[in-house]
């Protein structure tokens, strides 16, 4: 497959995987029923149960809501760039500074939304505890092998942007010599 033809499905890729978190973040938080092919079903948030989020009162969700943000927000930013940068590739312009800036970004949004996730399950139940003093439950606080996984490949990936860099450094710095 040609480099073209794979950054255009990569690109469709990105847009339908982003609706689809954007979709399950809003239908998670509402508790709205979604019936699909006959099943029904409820999407929660990580760490609430669907009976715990029957239980929740409206403030509660909106605190949820908006700790569940950040975590949108540096998706879209990260998804963002990564789709320009795979725009600029289809162009045949794989090794310009803008590439590597939106590499970079891609990265470093990729990093924050999985520290966002991390983060975002003991600060609701701290909130919840501070600002509505009805959850009795404990802060709890828990990482997966797949957010250290994301952690250490964002990591991998700021190696490899740098290597890029110093070879676009030294390209240019080599045309100087001819």
């Amino acid at each position: 497959m040609k480099i073209a033809t794979q950054c255009q499905s990569i690109r469709v890729l990105l847009c339908i995987v982003f609706l689809f978190q954007c979709l399950f973040f809003v239908l998670a938080w509402s508790n709205i029923p979604l019936d699909v092919a006959g099943l029904h079903m409820y999407l929660t948030p990580s760490g609430l149960s669907f009976a715990q989020m029957g239980d929740l009162m409206p403030s509660q969700r909106l605190i949820g809501t908006l700790l569940g943000l950040p975590n949108i927000v540096a998706m879209a930013y990260g998804f963002w760039h990564l789709y320009a940068l795979l725009i600029s590739v289809q162009h045949r312009a794989i090794f310009s500074m803008k590439n590597i800036v939106a590499l970079r970004s891609f990265a470093g949004a990729g990093f924050l939304a999985t520290l966002a996730t991390i983060l975002e399950l003991p600060l609701r139940h701290l909130c919840f505890k501070i600002f509505t003093k009805v959850d009795d439950r404990q802060v709890s606080f828990s990482i997966t092998s797949e957010q250290l996984m994301l952690i250490l490949v964002s990591c991998l990936f700021y190696l490899v942007i740098n290597i890029m860099h110093e070879g676009r450094r030294l390209a240019e710095e080599n045309e100087g010599f001819i």
